[in-house]
């Protein structure tokens, strides 16, 4: 079972490099004025692509053993529980924006992900939150005119 979990993290390793690799091609093949983004976000890409084929080479299934042995140990609940809790604040959040607004959704969803997450005094959690939006609508409400969804609050 080991040699079938290192096999499935190698052939994941070889498909992203390839994609990435894919990737990177394509967006050599731009216009010289409008691919530096792109040429920069794909190499680093198939890097990181790399470094992650490199690091499952180097992996082998006697030391996959041992932590698959222990995944089997803890239960579905207890390994998903904070990948399911976070997609589900982040969906509450996304359903938020378009009842109570944008800016309104967002102070909240930053402030309970902080008060979550770590330990921070709450006048930080609020001044952080408070200058995120401030950028926020300077950038995109003032510089580029743009409306964020306004809710029944804001």
């Amino acid at each position: 079972m080991a040699a079938n979990s290192y096999k499935k993290e190698l052939g994941f390793s070889v498909v992203v490099t390839g994609i990435c690799a894919l990737l990177t091609i394509r967006a050599f093949s731009y216009p010289g004025d409008s691919s530096q983004f792109p040429r920069f976000l794909t190499v680093t890409m198939t890097l990181l692509s790399i470094v992650l084929l490199a690091r499952a080479l180097r992996s082998r299934p006697d030391q996959a053993e041992a932590g698959e042995a222990e995944q089997k140990r803890s239960s579905f609940w207890t390994s998903h529980k904070m990948p399911l809790l976070i997609f589900l604040l982040t969906a509450l959040y996304v359903v938020a924006i378009q009842v109570i607004g944008y800016f309104t959704s967002t102070v909240l969803f930053l402030v309970g992900s902080m008060a979550f997450f770590g330990r921070h005094r709450p006048w930080v959690m609020f001044g952080i939150s408070a200058l995120f939006l401030a950028v926020i609508y300077a950038l995109f409400v003032r510089f580029l005119g743009l409306r964020l969804p306004e809710g029944l609050l804001f």
